[in-house]
């Protein structure tokens, strides 16, 4: 539980960090958008997320209840988050590049 915690504390502060740093970019990107644009952006955004979800807490846990050593159940979860993730924001990017038609 605790190492759940301070994974969750290290997520939170690294996402803060790079929000702080891009902060100007995404605020000239987005203002430059028209708002049907926006809100597509904001759609997708929200089903990628939860679908994301879904893969993480169902299908995870899914496939960490036939793991039946705590370490490798820790180790599987880790590669699936991370997985999922990466995943997901590679989907994302794709997604805004197309609605937004590569505007930089």
């Amino acid at each position: 539980m605790l190492s759940d915690n301070i994974t969750m504390m290290i997520t939170s502060l690294a996402f803060i960090y790079a929000l702080f740093t891009l902060r100007k970019e995404i605020k000239k990107a987005f203002q430059r958008l028209p708002f049907i644009q926006l809100t597509s952006i904001g759609l997708s955004f929200v089903v990628i997320v939860a679908f994301a979800t879904f893969l993480i807490y169902y299908v995870g846990n899914y496939f960490l209840g036939f793991i039946h050593i705590r370490a490798l159940q820790i180790i599987a979860q880790y590669v699936i988050i991370i997985s999922v993730i990466g995943f997901s924001l590679f989907v994302l990017h794709i997604a805004f590049k197309k609605i937004s038609q590569g505007f930089r």
